[in-house]
Parts: C-alpha cells; structure tokens; sequence
C-alpha cells in the first residue's frame, strides 16, 4: 500500500514537472502577435519532421527548447490528427484551423502552462517578437 502511494506520488511529480514548462517571460512572447505567423512558417518549414519545428522557434523567439518542443508536440499532433484534412482544404482554412484547435489545443495549453489558445496564423511571419 505504502508501496503504491509513493508510486503515485512520482508520477504526480512527473506530470507536474512536464506540464507549464514555458516561463513567465516565454509565455509573453509565444502569446504575441506575431508569434502564430512565425510558428506557422516553422510548421510548414518542417514539413513532416516535427522535430524541426522547435529549433526554427528557439533563437527568434527567445524561448527554451523545453518551451520550443510544446511545439513540436503540437506540429506532431496537427499532422497525425489533421493532415489530411488541412492538405485537402489547405492549411490556413477554417476547416483545417478547427481541426488543429480541437484535437491539439488542450495538450499545448497543458505543456506551455498558457491559460487561452494562440491566435491562428494568417499567413507565414518572418518575426517572431
């Protein structure tokens, strides 16, 4: 019983520790305006290798690579969950946008710790803040 008390207690832990990794200061800037439209760019910069996402976010955006591969994270669930359906109608349609809102929101509110989703892109930025 103690056993799996303390079992709980570390992935309480974990679980904690991963979610909000984004500080005060990171979550200022990836909440800017210009923020959606240069994550954008990144996205379809990757193309099919998330990975890529965060270390195109990193050095322009100011953010830590802890805060950059939320989205990562975020990329990998849009492409699994709505890739199709943005290739199809396009990636900056509302059907696409609704989509990645709906399947992807919650996870990247979780690890970033913001409160309100971003904005949608509108177009691809060349800034970030």
């Amino acid at each position: 019983m103690q056993m799996r008390f303390f079992a709980n207690f570390f992935l309480m832990t974990l679980l904690v520790v991963v979610d909000g990794t984004c500080s005060e200061a990171e979550k200022e800037k990836i909440t800017g305006k210009l923020f959606p439209n240069f994550l954008y760019k990144c996205s379809l910069a990757a193309k099919l290798d998330t990975s890529a996402i965060a270390p195109c976010l990193e050095g322009p955006c100011q953010i830590s690579s802890k805060c950059a591969n939320c989205f990562n994270d975020f990329g990998a669930c849009a492409s699994k969950n709505c890739g199709w359906l943005c290739f199809w109608h396009g990636t900056l349609s509302s059907t696409c946008k609704d989509c990645v809102a709906n399947a992807c929101n919650a996870p990247l509110l979780r690890c970033t710790g913001l409160t309100k989703p971003l904005s949608a892109p509108t177009a691809e930025g060349d800034r970030c803040i």
